[in-house]
């Protein structure tokens, strides 16, 4: 197709976007340098993740959760500043993160309280997830975000979809980043809550804490299964 000219080029041209670091040839010389970070939904669930990403031999993880952290309180624990320290130090080519377990809270922000779904509350954690989005996936890194699964309390329930809404919108905005949801991943049938689920040969396997919010074993291994598949189907890594 024949283009018309269009306006001369400035006399200086914008940089380029930096090259992807994916998708590349893997090899057992070469491992994928994965880094997990999040909080404590990250425990269980990246464990198993590490254990199953390893298992190939065309991996190296590094998983890195902190309890009662999250995006909304940086003055508890400053996640921006630790991605800098592990970016640098790990280099990872992809990096797979899950917050929002803690971050449903009220924060203050410049001397006001900002009262958790509010317009202001949901304009200020915007700019905080992409602003971590846009520092995981800088230098072409690929990142898979993932979001929290459906919780047993309503109202959690309810502010856990809110902020899952805000990490694929934001995600969208970046061509590096994947949402990768977790909520049906972890309900019944009929879309609700799951303490337990039928396994392969359908004996229902407990999914869920005592808390109706964290990971069993079995529940991390099934979320690690799905954003491996994702992982995998981008780096050309064997499934089984």
């Amino acid at each position: 197709e024949a283009l018309s000219p269009g306006p001369a080029a400035p006399a200086t041209a914008p940089p380029r976007p930096p090259r992807p670091l994916w998708p590349r040839r893997v090899t057992r010389e070469r491992p994928l340098r994965l880094y997990i970070a999040g909080d404590s939904m990250a425990q269980v669930f990246g464990s198993s993740l590490v254990n199953l990403a390893e298992g190939t031999g065309l991996v190296r993880a590094r998983l890195d959760y902190h309890v009662s952290s999250g995006l909304s309180r940086p003055d508890f624990f400053d996640w921006r500043a630790r991605f800098r320290e592990q970016l640098a130090a790990f280099r990872p080519d992809a990096v797979v993160a899950v917050f929002g377990a803690n971050d449903g809270q009220d924060v203050e922000y410049r001397g006001e309280v900002l009262h958790v779904g509010t317009r202001a509350w949901l304009d200020l954690y915007a700019r905080r997830v992409a602003a971590a989005m846009r520092l995981l996936s800088r230098d072409g890194r690929r990142v898979y975000w993932v979001g929290q699964p459906i919780m047993r309390d309503p109202g959690y329930r309810e502010r856990i979809a809110m902020m899952d809404r805000v990490y694929r919108e934001q995600a969208a905005r970046f061509p590096g980043v994947h949402f990768v949801s977790s909520w049906a991943l972890f309900a019944d049938a009929r879309g609700r809550y799951a303490a337990a689920l039928p396994d392969a040969s359908g004996v229902p396997v407990p999914m869920r804490q005592s808390d109706g919010i964290h990971l069993t074993r079995e529940g991390g291994d099934r979320l690690a299964a799905a954003v491996f598949r994702v992982i995998a189907r981008d780096w050309d890594l064997p499934l089984d």
